[in-house]
């Protein structure tokens, strides 16, 4: 009996010991292929790990997004969706609200705003953000989805 029990304890630190391996060789990998992302592909790549409920890394992704020039609206719309994920949605439409929603990231300001205001029961602005989104992006799934739910409600 001693002896199947540190067999099985034995067992056990080897499956532990292996587990910890792999999880720090997929953290080394990910910091690594991180590094080699261009600061778009890095946003794009947080962008979806957000929508996917993955905000690990997000944070070292708005660090340095931040202080790359040309991505600091980048930055911030991260952090939105990462307040907006967080359910804290008034504060993700406050961060929301200071952005250029005429630039680049329009179509994603507009889409995470007409969220924000769909959960703030805010129908009449939702839609309004997310008409803008279903019109000039047909394809865009989420704009669709919200829009959707947002006549729904």
């Amino acid at each position: 009996m001693f002896m199947k029990s540190n067999f099985t304890g034995l067992i056990t630190a080897a499956v532990l010991l292996a587990l910890g391996a792999a999880a720090t060789a997929a953290f080394v990998l990910r910091s690594e292929s991180s590094a080699s992302l261009t600061p778009e592909q890095r946003y794009q790549q947080t962008l979806s790990e957000l929508k996917n409920g993955n905000a690990e890394g997000v944070g070292e992704a708005i660090r340095v997004l931040g202080q790359t020039n040309g991505f600091e609206q980048h930055a911030t719309l991260l952090e939105a969706v990462l307040l907006l994920r967080g359910n804290r949605v008034e504060s993700a439409l406050s961060t929301l609200a200071g952005l250029d929603q005429e630039g680049p990231l329009r179509h994603e300001i507009l889409l995470a705003a007409g969220e924000a205001l769909n959960r703030l029961q805010r129908y009449g602005e939702a839609e309004l953000a997310l008409t803008v989104v279903a019109r000039e992006q047909p394809d865009n799934v989420d704009g669709h989805r919200w829009l959707g739910a947002t006549y729904y409600d």
